[in-house]
Order: structure tokens, then C-alpha cells, then sequence
């Protein structure tokens, strides 16, 4: 036998001296003279209307170049399914959602700034469970959501709190389980979590005067960036430049988009400087997409030899306040129910 080089060799990563001393480059230590900083102010609310802002005294704050609230952004932005202001307007649907934004030019008088902000919120009823979001007198996270764009692949149900049903028949489901000889029935579920990557989420826009946008994001996926940012702005996507330095993780969590639609805007808040915009932990735990929570409910009929007769099932996935991968998720989960099995 031919003798492998590489197949049980012990190898040196290429990247691993600069991440183990500390050389490496990541999103958030770039810096230079020109660049402007944003920081974020969230809700301390599940679900409540926006009453007011007041902006004022941030405005006339030192070194602050801007301050911006979802009234400046009437956009809506979205991975499959279009259901979110890039900072809340009207009212916010988790804690920890963006509120208001100001830049400066200095990450420190940015958040002596932000601590000038007032908000006045009234508390509505928080939906706190699958089960809650279910009943039928539940309160709507998304009001209009039949109004929302979505891709043909999804199917949301306007009047409820559910963002996608993906449903799948195939042949006589009561004949399976007449033919099984055992019927099973488990439930399995796990709450959601986050993949609390080394690195939080962090994002530089810059607007050039040619109108090209450059941005450099913490982004596992640059091309899906690319082409919604062409979606949501109508812009060519030859005219933006997603760059992806090395991540400090990932693991799915930073698949879609997420800060780059509002570091873009912010960026033309300011004539199109080069702003930087970096999720403080809480921020990273609260307000960006992780792993999303599952109820399953399976029913399973058997016939003595081992073979699968009968299969019911039912995928329950909680996506929080917003949609983002999970309906995606809802639809392979149902696409690829069987496995390997032939049922």
C-alpha cells in the first residue's frame, strides 16, 4: 500500500501562530484616524410600544457626528423573510433590541451620549413559550405579517405567531400504523442557547465617494451579505465589497446578516464615513440569532422484522422574536424527517 502523507500525519495550521500569539486581525482591531464609532441602545423590555425618544441631549453631546432611531430607517430587512427594522420603530419584540443608535468619534463619548437618551416604553404582554405563541389568544409578535416579503419556499400564517408551516404527506399514514405491530410515542425538547463565540459580532462600513460600500464584518457567509444588502437597497451588488477577516467563531451563528444592514446605514448617517459598530457581550447574548429552541412530538409505528411503518411527526421550533434562519431550519427539519430511513 502506498504510504499516506497526509491522511494520520500531525500537521501545523497555517493560521495558528498568529491567532496563538496574538498577531491576528480581527474585525474589531481595525482602527484608523478617520473612523467614527456606534454603539447601541437596547430595550430593557420583552415586548412593549415605543411611547417616545429624546434624542436632545445626545445630540449636543461632545464628539457625537449623529444619533439615529428607527424613524431614520424605514427599511425592513431579513434573511428569508422580511420582518425587521434595523432599529425598532413603533414598539420592540425582544430585550435587548436595538433601540437607537449614536456615533461619535470616540467609542467613549458615543456611550457617554447613549446614557443621554431617554426612552419611554408601555410593557405589553411578553410570549414567553411555544405554547404561548400557539394559543389561540395569544398576543401578536408580528401584527403585519402578512404584509412582510418573504422567499416562495416558506409559508407564514398572517393572524398568528407563526413565521413558516412546512408541511409533508406521503402515502396512508393510518394504513402504517394499521400494519404496525409496535407504536411508540416520545416527546423531545431543548431550549435555545448561544454558540458564545471567543469573537462577538462586529462590523466596518464605509460608503466611498464613488458610491462603492465597503464593509468588513465578522460574517461566516460574505456572499449572502453581499447579495441582501443588493436586496434590501436596491443597490448592484458590483458596487459592494463584503470583506471577512478570520473569525474569532462562527459555528452557524454568523451565517446570515445581522449588523452590517444598520453599520451601512449608519455609515450614510454620516456622508458615508467608515463607522465601526462591535456587540458588547450582552448584545451578542440578547440581540443576535443562536441556536433556536425545539419541542418535538414523534409517533412511530413498527412492524416486527424492523421496519419503519408509520411515521407522525410533529417540529415545533421557537425563533424568538424574529424569524431569521429558522424558518429555513422548520423547512429541512421537515424535508429530511426520515433520515436514511425508508418509512
Amino acid at each position: 500500500m502506498k504510504e499516506l502523507k497526509v491522511v494520520g500525519k500531525s500537521h501545523i495550521r497555517i493560521d495558528g501562530l498568529d491567532k496563538i500569539t496574538g498577531k491576528q486581525i480581527y474585525v474589531n482591531d481595525n482602527y484608523s484616524n478617520d473612523m467614527l464609532h456606534a454603539v447601541i441602545k437596547t430595550s430593557p423590555h420583552a415586548h412593549a410600544k415605543i411611547i417616545s425618544i429624546d434624542v436632545d441631549k445626545a445630540k449636543i453631546a461632545p464628539g457625537v457626528r449623529a444619533v439615529v432611531t428607527g424613524e431614520d430607517l424605514p427599511v425592513v430587512v431579513g434573511l428569508y423573510l422580511g420582518d425587521k427594522y434595523p432599529l425598532a420603530r413603533d414598539k420592540v419584540r425582544h430585550f435587548g433590541e436595538a433601540v437607537v443608535a449614536v456615533i461619535a468619534d470616540s467609542e467613549a463619548e458615543a456611550i457617554e451620549a447613549l446614557n443621554l437618551i431617554q426612552v419611554k416604553y408601555e410593557q405589553l404582554p411578553p410570549v414567553l413559550s411555544i405554547e404561548d405563541a400557539l394559543s389561540p389568544d395569544s398576543i401578536l409578535v408580528h401584527d403585519d405579517l402578512g404584509n412582510y416579503k418573504h422567499i416562495s419556499a416558506i409559508h407564514p400564517e398572517p393572524g398568528t405567531n407563526i413565521a413558516n408551516r412546512t408541511k409533508i404527506r406521503k402515502g396512508s399514514i393510518e394504513l402504517g400504523f394499521k400494519e404496525s405491530d409496535v407504536i411508540i410515542h416520545e416527546t423531545f425538547n431543548f431550549m435555545g442557547g448561544d454558540h458564545v463565540a471567543m469573537e462577538p459580532r462586529a462590523t466596518i462600513a464605509e460608503i466611498k465617494s464613488d458610491g462603492k460600500i465597503i464593509i468588513t464584518s465578522s460574517t461566516q457567509a460574505p456572499f449572502v451579505v453581499r447579495a441582501l444588502m443588493s436586496e434590501f437597497f436596491n443597490i448592484p451588488t458590483g458596487k459592494i465589497v463584503v470583506k471577512a477577516p478570520p473569525i474569532g467563531g462562527g459555528f452557524g451563528g454568523k451565517a446570515g446578516i445581522q449588523l452590517e444592514a444598520l453599520a451601512y446605514l449608519l455609515s450614510k448617517a454620516v456622508g458615508g464615513r467608515k463607522v465601526k459598530l462591535v456587540n458588547t457581550r450582552e448584545q451578542d447574548l440578547t440581540a443576535s440569532p443562536g441556536r433556536i429552541g425545539f419541542e418535538g412530538k414523534v409517533k412511530m409505528g413498527c412492524s416486527k422484522d424492523g421496519l419503519i411503518k408509520a411515521l407522525d411527526l410533529l417540529y415545533l421550533f421557537d425563533a424568538g422574536a424574529y424569524s431569521d434562519y429558522s424558518v429555513n431550519i422548520s423547512r429541512a427539519a421537515a424535508i429530511a424527517s426520515t433520515g436514511p430511513y425508508n418509512v
